[in-house]
């Protein structure tokens, strides 16, 4: 008999329509009899027979049955936790929506869609509950919420959240505005715009993210926040310009480089690069050498970002700037930037007075890779600063020229762990040709040399490199 009813409960989980409204039909002749199996069979361990069990609690649609598909919710299988989230919308009524608002919260996204789906066909009771929920922790959930609530209310949403973000608390503010960035209806702008002066920071953190996320239609108003007499506004206005990433706000953008307050300059100068067009490459390397600080570093900024080999003469000429500060940002936008004009001016930069633009010259020759580069690099193996010397190590690694292997072996004697660690990261990467080079670190009487050569050894893991420690391990044995 149990077997008989396995049987139904699997065939009530067919792809075959017939075949489902058939085992159907025969489950509702058990009747009241059935209830004692079928909450038996929801344990079973069996998959298709624990989800024939749910699918039926669900079609059979009485409401005792609701702590039963309640608990499935919690089952292993997201197959089961779905079929109970279907059945659970089937029973509707107020009572399940707390459940299935719970189950959006699952970490498998196509149950949070099937609980969003129900949750959606139940329509505006559910909207208080999903609204509580826009302050989840977690973004899908959040989303998810957002995603319910706009196609249950469509557009008579947007102003209760515009409300919300007018009035309410500084949690819900927040969820009101990042849920009218998913939403990403224009018609939020507006007030977005104004809770970018709210004085919870969360708040005109997620304003704007969220005009962000609607772009271009937030664009036009943040032009105009471009010249608001507030910095704290501007700043905001060029940080979405660049996450709208809308070329219609280059020239803007450009203009607000130039900006009186230091942080103004820098949001622009990010946005530019955020946006990517090269067009202004040439006006951004005449800013370049601006006295102030502020407007010559947001344009080497942007200019590392937009990597356009055109700006490299200028930023070379950048790197015997007065301003140190100058120097170190040259210096890392030539390093994304590389290219052969690049070459001469780092490699001069090694030289510079202060260390840390040496060590940013060196770690943008590893970036640049240019095996020309090496014979100063095994130069600065031997500075006497530390980080520098490991910037170098690190560059050699970058390049991987067994030009370097001499110098690198006595590197991976250096007091510092992190220089020793990237000289045998660098013969690492010079593969084969580093072999001899490792197997004198290897027979060193130094334990850490010997060991971090054994690892190198292994990694490069050619025949000559593997036949080097067992011949290295043999001689270990005999002794």
């Amino acid at each position: 008999m149990e077997n008989k009813f396995h049987q139904l409960l699997v065939r009530l989980i067919s792809e075959d329509v017939a075949v489902k409204t058939d085992a159907l039909q025969m489950l509702r002749e058990y009747g009241d009899a059935a209830a004692p199996s079928l909450l038996d069979a929801a344990r079973h361990s069996k998959y298709d027979i624990r989800k024939g069990a749910i699918v039926a609690l669900g079609l059979l649609e009485e409401p005792e049955h609701i702590p039963h598909l309640v608990d499935a919710l919690a089952d292993r299988s997201s197959g089961i936790r779905i079929a109970a989230i279907e059945g659970l919308g089937r029973l509707g009524g107020t009572d399940v929506i707390p459940h299935l608002v719970t189950a959006m919260m699952d970490k498998d996204y196509r149950v949070t869609e099937a609980a969003v789906k129900v949750l959606v066909a139940i329509g505006e009771p559910a909207v208080p509950y999903l609204l509580d929920t826009l302050n989840d922790q977690t973004d899908h959930v959040r989303q998810a919420a957002a995603n319910a609530l706009e196609q249950i209310e469509g557009a008579r949403i947007i102003p209760k959240l515009l409300e919300t973000l007018k009035q309410g608390s500084a949690e819900t503010r927040q969820a009101a505005a990042k849920t009218l960035g998913e939403i990403g209806n224009d018609v939020a702008v507006p007030a977005l715009l104004k809770a970018l002066d709210d004085d919870d920071f969360d708040v005109h953190w997620q304003a704007k993210i969220a005009l962000g996320r609607i772009g271009q239609s937030a664009v036009p108003a943040m032009l105009k926040a471009l010249g608001d007499s507030n910095w704290g506004t501007r700043q905001m206005a060029a940080e979405v310009l660049g996450m709208a990433g809308d070329q219609r706000a280059v020239s803007g953008l450009l203009s607000a480089v130039d900006d009186q307050e230091d942080r103004v300059c820098y949001a622009a100068g990010k946005a530019l690069g955020a946006i990517g067009d090269r067009s202004v490459v040439p006006a951004l390397v005449e800013k370049l050498s601006s006295p102030r600080l502020a407007v010559s570093h947001a344009a080497a900024l942007a200019l590392k970002e937009l990597g356009d080999e055109a700006a490299a003469p200028g930023l070379v000429a950048s790197l015997q700037d007065e301003r140190s500060a100058m120097r170190l940002a040259a210096a890392r936008a030539l390093g994304e930037i590389g290219g052969d004009q690049a070459l001469p001016g780092l490699i001069e930069a090694l030289n510079d007075p202060v260390s840390d633009v040496r060590r940013i010259a060196a770690e943008a020759l590893g970036k640049v890779g240019d095996r020309r580069a090496v014979p100063v690099l095994l130069d600065m193996l031997s500075d006497i600063d530390p980080r520098i010397r490991l910037a170098a190590a690190v560059a050699l690694a970058q390049i991987g020229d067994s030009a370097a292997a001499a110098n690198l072996l006595t590197a991976m004697q250096d007091k510092s762990g992190e220089v020793r660690d990237a000289a045998v990261s660098a013969l690492q990467a010079i593969g084969p040709e580093a072999v001899p080079t490792l197997t004198k670190a290897l027979n060193s009487d130094e334990r850490s040399t010997s060991e971090r050569a054994l690892h190198a050894l292994e990694q490069i893991g050619t025949p000559e490199a593997l036949d080097v420690i067992d011949a290295w391990r043999a001689g270990k044995a005999e002794r």
